[in-house]
């Protein structure tokens, strides 16, 4: 090859590669081209990716919002945003440069815009907003937003039994993540846990039940959120032709006021009545709902047979023909017969559309507001990714709440 000829092609290489490295996102903004979207390293799907508009990278705030936990609201009369997370609370107007964060204004370069009614955010508002890293990269015209990946540091958590297939999966998935995360899940019952967070023993309490008023009246730091429901079933032995029970029914059994089965299937045999020990989340529950609420003085039969959780309870129902208990629906398998309640059918359906009487509350509880490592834990578990889990674990999400459910 000449001298010449190679000079000629050296230089046709390098005009190649000038042309190849120009095209990066400038050439995206103001020509209608999107971006493509992580969230902690994982690929986002979504009908709206980030774009670029006038040299600033806008990303979809309702996408961003679900993959990270927080509850969203566009009020198109108002012409705001509202976020919610565990540990903030953000209100940003539509074209405004600043962001009010737990009532502090920050201010900004530039503000949300609505693109085919789509709310979208700048980078920096999604930064100071979420207390993210936002990293675009030319190289494959993206956007990764880091957020759970930067999680470090230890978290002790404990309470229901219930809790404990939840929050192994989410510390799993949490340290695959962030190698510098690590965490771990005690069981306990749901008071023993609230007893424990207040000692300072865990950061977290994991309970199947609401804060009692006294909890709330001597601790005034102690704070709840909420991140799922399970309803609660009664249970009888297969043999039991019994299929449906009113609440007076329900409520005297547990009392011990039918001796017999004689007033709820007409014969004489005994009733053998299984409970869950006090201190349980969902020993209190079904008290309150099932008893309490039909009986205002009644209490638990005083030959209830106490059980340290809901699968000693469903086994001592399998196991003797005469048997009542209660357990949660994550529980309920062909061993034994969940009845009816006045009519209505012990399932997930019933629970959403509020018809099934008996409904457990799962709740993330912390001494003082939580924060930090806290926070992010607890918003993982309201994730898109948290309530993924939740749901194969058989209990009921966030997606399937009323807005008054999750802010009561």
């Amino acid at each position: 090859m000449t001298k010449e000829k190679g000079l000629t092609l050296l230089l046709i290489i390098s005009y190649i590669v000038l042309i190849i490295s120009a095209f990066n996102f400038a050439d995206l903004d103001n020509k209608g081209g999107s971006l493509n979207l992580f969230i902690d390293g994982e690929k986002v799907a979504d009908d709206k990716s980030p774009i670029i508009n006038d040299g600033t990278i806008y990303l979809p705030a309702k996408t961003i919002c679900e993959y990270l936990g927080a509850d969203y609201e566009f009020n198109e009369e108002e012409y705001k945003v509202s976020i919610h997370m565990a540990d903030r609370t953000v209100e940003l107007a539509m074209d405004m440069p600043y962001a009010d964060i737990n009532g502090k204004v920050v201010e900004l370069t530039k503000g949300p815009i609505n693109i085919d009614g789509v709310v979208m955010l700048p980078s920096d508002m999604v930064k100071v907003s979420f207390d993210a890293e936002v990293i675009s990269y030319d190289s494959n015209k993206s956007v990764n937003i880091k957020y759970f990946s930067l999680m470090s540091g230890t978290l002790r958590m404990g309470g229901a039994s219930a809790f404990i297939n939840i929050s192994q999966r989410a510390i799993d998935k949490l340290k695959k993540l962030s190698p510098k995360f690590d965490a771990r899940v005690f069981g306990g019952g749901s008071s023993a846990g609230i007893t424990a967070c207040l000692d300072g023993q865990f950061d977290i309490a994991n309970i199947t039940r609401e804060l009692s008023a006294d909890e709330i009246y001597y601790n005034a730091d102690i704070k709840s959120y909420r991140v799922a429901k399970e309803g609660i079933a009664v249970i009888i032995n297969n043999q039991n032709k019994i299929n449906d029970l009113n609440r007076d029914q329900i409520c005297k059994l547990f009392e011990g006021k039918y001796l017999s089965w004689r007033a709820a299937m007409g014969d004489d045999n005994p009733v053998y009545v299984n409970v869950q020990e006090a201190g349980t989340g969902t020993s209190n529950t079904f008290y309150d709902i099932g008893i309490l609420k039909v009986d205002e003085f009644g209490e638990y039969a005083r030959t209830a047979m106490p059980n340290s959780s809901n699968g000693l309870v469903r086994q001592a129902v399998a196991s003797e023909p005469l048997a009542v208990g209660f357990v949660t629906f994550p529980f309920l398998n062909e061993t034994v017969k969940a009845v009816s309640i006045e009519g209505v059918r012990p399932d997930k359906d019933s629970v959403i559309k509020k018809k099934w009487p008996l409904v457990n509350k799962l709740n993330l509880v912390t001494n003082g507001d939580a924060k930090g490592l806290k926070a992010k834990y607890i918003n993982f578990l309201r994730s898109k990714a948290g309530r993924k889990i939740i749901e194969e674990e058989g209990f009921i999400n966030l997606d399937y709440y009323y807005k008054d459910e999750i802010e009561s």
